[in-house]
């Protein structure tokens, strides 16, 4: 009894995943085609998160092929985080790297064209590929162990016991990206505070605006922050604690959800933070309205 609910429950938590990975990559999908066919939308900016949009889809799609696979074959007990030195933990933990190194470029991106508004450079497609094939090339870079390792005995000659390939992993999936992402994101503030300090004009009412400016760029950080930290941290700590899997796979499961809900709110943060696009699908929605009652009306 107690294992035929923990199968039901196995697979309702898939579900859910899958519903979250489905809504995803229609964000992703809304955000991306005004950005990819209309050039009004063609900047290094929007080249990058287009860039990120596809890696959102690829590793959505990645996961729906698995779960759809463990949902067909029966095998929703079986988590690929619990299967060290394996192909799928491998290519799980490969577009994991390129889902976060490609946050993190886009905030570098965005800390570069608000220090140097000036510099042409950061405002060229040329500046959005050259960012977009270092990120590749960092992903490429942090996999190599993971890449030879995809040989079991390979896998235990390079790190003696599964808990040493866990804490790499921990590293270049957690911690390096929360160093990166935190240290843009303090210098993108403190040279924000620090422009709003060399305003001319010291009225009461410029200093209100500046400040108003600044705690909501500071709450937009935080809010990235605590998203991106809550959503990638408890799942690799526990594969970490539990490097011999004894606990349930229901729990892992679980904590599983977390990513999704973090690349779905990082998704929806970038739309929402997006003015320009904002404004594209406001006047788009009132032209269609307007249409509509036009028709109305006529009828």
């Amino acid at each position: 009894m107690f294992y035929y609910n923990q199968d039901l429950i196995l697979k309702g938590l898939i579900l859910i995943k899958f519903f979250l990975f489905i809504l995803l990559i229609i964000f992703a999908c809304i955000y991306a085609l005004p950005l990819c066919f209309l050039p009004r939308f063609r900047s290094p900016i929007n080249t990058m998160t287009i860039h990120v949009c596809l890696a959102f889809i690829g590793s959505a799609i990645f996961w729906m092929i698995i779960y759809m696979l463990n949902l067909h074959r029966g095998t929703v007990y079986n988590i690929i985080s619990q299967e060290p030195c394996s192909i799928s933990s491998s290519i799980e933990t490969i577009l994991n790297c390129l889902v976060i190194y490609s946050l993190c470029t886009v905030s570098i991106n965005r800390l570069c064209s608000i220090k140097y508004s000036n510099r042409i450079i950061f405002k060229s497609q040329r500046w959005a590929f050259v960012c977009i094939g270092i990120t590749w090339l960092i992903t490429l870079f942090v996999s190599i162990p993971l890449l030879i390792s995809w040989n079991k005995t390979i896998c235990v000659k390079m790190f003696s016991k599964t808990i040493f390939r866990e804490i790499y992993i921990q590293i270049i999936v957690v911690i390096c990206p929360t160093i990166i992402f935190a240290l843009i994101n303090i210098l993108i503030f403190i040279y924000i505070r620090q422009s709003s300090r060399r305003i001319q004009g010291n009225t009461t009412i410029r200093k209100i605006i500046i400040n108003n400016r600044d705690i909501r760029l500071l709450k937009h950080m935080i809010f990235i922050f605590i998203i991106f930290l809550s959503g990638w941290s408890p799942i690799y700590i526990l594969i970490c604690i539990d490097y011999n899997n004894e606990l349930s796979p229901t729990i892992y499961r679980f904590l599983s959800i977390l990513p999704a809900l973090s690349l779905l709110g990082n998704m929806i943060d970038l739309l929402l933070f997006n003015h320009q696009l904002r404004l594209f699908f406001r006047q788009l929605f009132i032209v269609r309205n307007n249409r509509i009652q036009t028709i109305i009306n006529r009828s």
